[in-house]
């Protein structure tokens, strides 16, 4: 009875991390530097993830950053685990 709720809840939240980090690289693109709230506010909620993989990877080319590439992967690992797990 639990296990159903706990899925969904995990998918949701994988969801709406990657839908948040996609939209970060959108943001990154469109309007480098965005100070707009909605810009402020995905910051706020992918700043945290990004910044784990920022450290220990370099840009490549020295432009390209991969660490939204490698969260994604990492998000949706997490939730394959975490769902077979419950």
């Amino acid at each position: 009875m639990l296990r159903p709720f706990l899925e969904n809840f995990i998918n949701i939240l994988a969801n709406l991390l990657i839908f948040a980090i996609f939209a970060r690289v959108l943001l990154s693109w469109l309007k480098p530097g965005g100070d707009d709230p909605f810009s402020r506010l995905v910051a706020s909620v992918t700043d945290p993830i990004l910044n784990l993989f920022k450290r220990h990877l370099p840009l490549v080319g020295g432009v390209l950053d991969l660490s939204p590439i490698v969260a994604y992967f990492v998000i949706d690992i997490a939730r394959g685990i975490l769902i077979r797990v419950i």
